[in-house]
């Protein structure tokens, strides 16, 4: 188990010991329902302890992959568009309709659009100040 907390940390699914947990599961469950008087609540809540138990212990625990994706920072205007699309494409998948998916495309090219002209900004400013200020030139270099 690693020293980090629960927070930092997530199931390797990839890891796993799917044929003990199997063979955990794999049981007569009729006398343990029998035991606690057929109540739904009681059911639920001792099928969900013993599928949490075997996960706990046949599917390890790894470090979560905190990767930064964008180099630089982006303006807040940008921020709003992309949440916008993240929430259309959210509701695409929920209703699957052709309007909600038109929606989300054009929000798509509509991020990309502006993500792309950000950049072209931000490139042509460093080269109009390259003369006073040629160490911002070499950190776009090293991205």
């Amino acid at each position: 188990m690693n020293d980090e907390s629960p927070v930092d940390q997530k199931y390797n699914f990839n890891k796993k010991d799917y044929e003990a947990l199997r063979s955990l599961m794999d049981r007569y469950w009729d006398n343990d329902i029998a035991a606690i008087n057929y109540d739904i609540e009681m059911m639920w809540n001792t099928l969900k302890t013993k599928t949490d138990d075997g996960v706990q212990r046949f599917i390890p625990l790894t470090a979560r992959f905190n990767s930064i994706k964008r180099k630089r920072p982006l303006k807040e205007e940008i921020c709003d568009q992309i949440r916008l699309k993240k929430c259309l494409w959210r509701k695409y998948i929920r209703i699957k309709d052709t309007l909600s998916r038109l929606q989300y495309v054009t929000q798509r090219n509509k991020v990309k659009k502006i993500m792309r002209n950000d950049l072209k900004e931000e490139q042509n400013m460093v080269a109009q100040q390259y003369k006073s200020n040629p160490k911002k030139i070499l950190e776009i270099c090293k991205l």
